[in-house]
């Protein structure tokens, strides 16, 4: 995992690799709503992207393809 930390007044922020999956959430497309990108290799597997898309409408693609 790569870590890059970013130093602001008193802060530090832990940036990771992210994935190829990308979640727009609750139907929107990406225009309105959220988007939301997990770390590389926290994405759910095939089961879990189907239930969110079916219950919520949260739409899972990967890109690069």
């Amino acid at each position: 995992m790569k870590e890059q930390k970013v130093f602001g007044v008193n802060d530090i922020y832990k940036t990771y690799e992210q994935s190829e999956w990308v979640c727009y959430m609750f139907g929107c497309g990406g225009v309105n709503g959220f988007v939301w990108r997990p770390a590389k290799g926290k994405h759910p597997n095939w089961f879990w992207r189907k239930m969110q898309y079916l219950l919520l409408g949260n739409r899972w693609v990967k890109e690069g393809e």
